[in-house]
C-alpha cells in the first residue's frame, strides 16, 4: 500500500486546492494557516503555509513522451485495428 510522504501531501492538496479554486487557492490557504496559527496550532499553519507556498510555485511542464518512428507506426496500426473491429461489430 502506498503512503504519501509528507511532501507529496502537500503537494497533492496544493494541486487539488488549485484545481478547485483556481487563483484563490493561496489565500484560501494562507487563511486556514493564520486560522489555525490563531488557535494554536502550530503544525498545522506550518503544513497550510507550505501548502500554500505549493500553489504559488509554478509547476514543470510534464516531458513529452517521444515515439520512435516505429512505435509511431505500431500504434497508427492498432488504432486501425481498433476501429476496423469496431465497424465490424456495429455492422454485425
Amino acid at each position: 500500500m502506498w503512503v504519501p510522504t509528507h511532501d507529496e501531501a502537500v503537494l497533492m492538496y496544493a494541486r487539488f486546492l488549485k484545481a478547485r479554486h483556481g487563483a484563490a487557492a493561496c489565500k484560501l490557504a494562507r487563511k486556514k494557516a493564520n486560522t489555525l496559527q490563531d488557535d494554536g496550532d502550530l503544525e498545522g499553519q506550518k503544513i497550510w503555509n507550505a501548502v500554500a507556498d505549493a500553489v504559488d510555485r509554478p509547476q514543470p511542464w510534464p516531458q513529452p513522451r517521444l515515439l520512435t518512428r516505429e512505435q509511431s507506426c505500431v500504434m497508427r496500426g492498432r488504432i486501425f485495428a481498433q476501429r476496423q473491429r469496431e465497424t465490424l461489430e456495429t455492422n454485425a
